[in-house]
């Protein structure tokens, strides 16, 4: 590579922990997004066929969107410094462990529940965009498999939540 091109790849090296947090946030807003639209389709009537056959693109178009956002975090996270890539896995590891740890609470209603699926689809997707794009150390993969093997081994999560799950696991392999 010349030398030009070795100074662009700096500068999007250190423009990406800019942009990194921003994709992520961009990824959870789109999921929240789905879930409101979601929440809207269970108070339509019958003569609003138009609008639901709407919401539903509007739903297909974020999830083309998160995909193609969580794509792009991927193909960043290998030119991103690693010290920075490393700690923003960790806040992503803890907010699952989180994220499981409240899921599981049996004292929360239904709404709550759905809202922590997603949220842990998120960053369950979020974590395997990382692990794609090749970046992580051995034991910042390790650390994830230790954190999704218990949303595979039990019928407690939402089974959205264990397809990722199994996604993130097959990536990890």
């Amino acid at each position: 590579p010349s030398s030009d091109a070795t100074d662009d790849l700096e500068v999007l090296s250190n423009v990406s922990t800019k942009i990194l947090p921003s994709l992520f946030k961009l990824v959870e807003t789109l999921n929240e997004s789905q879930k409101s639209n979601s929440a809207d389709d269970m108070d339509t009537d019958d003569d609003d066929d138009i609008s639901s056959k709407e919401k539903q693109a509007i739903r297909q178009r974020n999830t083309q969107l998160v995909e193609t956002v969580t794509a792009t975090i991927g193909q960043l996270a290998q030119i991103c410094p690693r010290e920075f890539l490393q700690n923003l896995f960790k806040k992503v590891v803890q907010r699952l462990l989180l994220a499981t740890t409240e899921a599981g609470d049996s004292s929360v209603d239904k709404t709550s529940k759905d809202t922590q699926a997603l949220r842990m689809c998120s960053l369950l997707g979020l974590g395997q965009a990382l692990v794609a794009s090749g970046s992580l150390d051995e034991d910042s993969v390790s650390l994830l498999y230790r954190a999704v093997r218990p949303l595979v081994r039990s019928d407690e999560h939402d089974p959205r939540v264990q397809k990722r799950a199994y996604k993130v696991l097959a990536e990890v392999c």
